[in-house]
């Protein structure tokens, strides 16, 4: 669900915006891209490079966004399986700043709870 355009369109959001861009390059070096439209027309672009991926283990990849400026920060998630459930633990190493740290823990409690609904209710 992380490396498949469509299946991240279901999730990757912090709020009520819209997913308007979605480009994924899941291997080691490529690229990804999305971009947020929130209600009041505001585009918030997030993008970065994959740095490991061991399917189904981990995911590590760079993270930059409109909201960290020059600032490039990285994100980690491992998935650890748990009898028949899946623990998925994420890390980001953000830039030490209060107001970056609160309005990104905000953003991913949002993105983890619509990803565990999206996991619930996946097609197929």
């Amino acid at each position: 669900m992380w490396l498949d355009p469509e299946s991240f369109r279901r999730w990757m959001r912090p709020s009520d915006a819209e997913l308007v861009y979605v480009e994924l390059h899941p291997v080691v070096g490529g690229i990804f891209r999305f971009d947020l439209r929130e209600s009041d027309g505001r585009i918030f672009a997030h993008w970065g490079k994959y740095l490991e991926i061991q399917r189904p283990k981990k995911l590590k990849f760079t993270w930059n966004s409109t909201v960290l400026g020059d600032r490039t920060s990285q994100v980690t998630v491992e998935f650890h399986p748990q009898a028949d459930l899946c623990l998925m633990v994420l890390v980001h190493d953000l830039p030490e700043d209060d107001a970056i740290y609160h309005d990104h823990l905000r953003g991913w409690s949002v993105i983890l709870d619509r990803f565990a609904e999206a996991q619930r209710t996946k097609p197929g």
